[in-house]
């Protein structure tokens, strides 16, 4: 099993932005094979350092991950975030 993490900064974080951002994470749930699970948490605990948003998924395999990377429901998802974030990072690891 593979965990995705992905953390947002967003040029502007207005309420707004976040929880549209959120809703169209969450939409892409049950329609990607493979896609496990899936969490998104808008940060509440504001620090130099933080991020505004988390994206927290779980995946069968890392061919699921790349299915899941590739995959039309959730390229347009990524495509809006890179439009409205300033940085954007993750990281992906085996859980057992």
């Amino acid at each position: 099993m593979i965990k995705h993490v992905v953390m947002f900064k967003l040029e502007e974080p207005t309420e707004e932005n976040l929880k549209g951002a959120k809703e169209l994470i969450l939409a892409m749930f049950g329609k990607i094979e493979g896609l496990n699970s899936l969490e998104v948490g808008i940060n509440v605990v504001e620090s130099p350092r933080a991020y505004d948003l988390v994206l927290i998924s779980t995946h069968e395999n890392l061919e699921a991950l790349k299915n899941y990377a590739t995959h039309p429901v959730h390229l347009p998802v990524v495509e809006h975030m890179r439009k409205i974030c300033k940085s954007i990072v993750s990281v992906d690891f085996e859980i057992e």
